[in-house]
């Protein structure tokens, strides 16, 4: 409890507030598995990584940083690729050291994401259905690790920065035929999504 009341004192005191916003491509794979097989691995698939943030500096260099983010997902397979549009929620906890016009980050984080839709679909081992086919997890959980450095620009700061993502919980998609001759069930295929993005940054201070 005492901990607790050590942080907030410097939040209610003198709390230093960032707004930003984030543009760039994120490089995703899957890794994915089908009734026990061994899991396999997609190549890469490139799609758009953006978003706004805000970074709360509750101590001099200690910085909370929620976002919401817009994030393509996917992967390239022999016989074929899909990309997935994700919205996602993520919480960083980061390091940041300030000079008069440079500064130098790393954080990590928790993000949770949910399916929008899927713009492309060939072949691969996702059919092509509408995302309300997914069942009910289309919620993802996975953590973000990232690190950058901006340059100080009149009143704000611009950077770039890269990320690694990875989940930490599988996504469901339900084939609705037969596979290996066992109609019994519909053939589940559990996904995992992983990968790294780099980004161009803008923040501006308020507080």
């Amino acid at each position: 409890m005492t901990i607790f009341l050590l942080i907030l004192l410097p939040i209610g005191v003198r709390a230093q507030i960032e707004v930003g916003v984030r543009n760039g491509i994120a490089f995703s794979k899957q890794k994915y598995d089908n009734f026990g097989y061994p899991p396999l691995l997609s190549n890469h698939v490139i799609g758009v990584d953006a978003g706004v943030m805000l970074n709360w500096f509750f101590m001099r260099s200690l910085f909370l940083q929620p976002e919401l983010n817009f994030i393509q997902k996917g992967g390239i397979y022999p016989n074929g690729a899909n990309k997935i549009n994700h919205l996602e929620l993520a919480t960083l906890l980061g390091y940041e050291k300030k000079s008069e016009e440079l500064s130098a980050f790393v954080s990590s984080g928790l993000f949770l994401d949910r399916v929008i839709n899927i713009p492309k679909d060939e072949g691969g081992p996702l059919a092509p259905y509408q995302p309300d086919e997914f069942e009910d997890n289309k919620w993802g959980l996975g953590l973000i690790h990232s690190g950058g450095a901006s340059v100080k620009i009149g009143k704000g700061w611009i950077g770039l920065a890269g990320r690694y993502r990875h989940s930490l919980t599988d996504f469901r998609h339900v084939y609705g035929v037969d596979v290996n001759g066992d109609p019994s069930h519909d053939p589940i295929v559990n996904f995992r999504n992983k990968g790294w993005s780099i980004n161009l940054t803008y923040k501006i201070e308020i507080q």
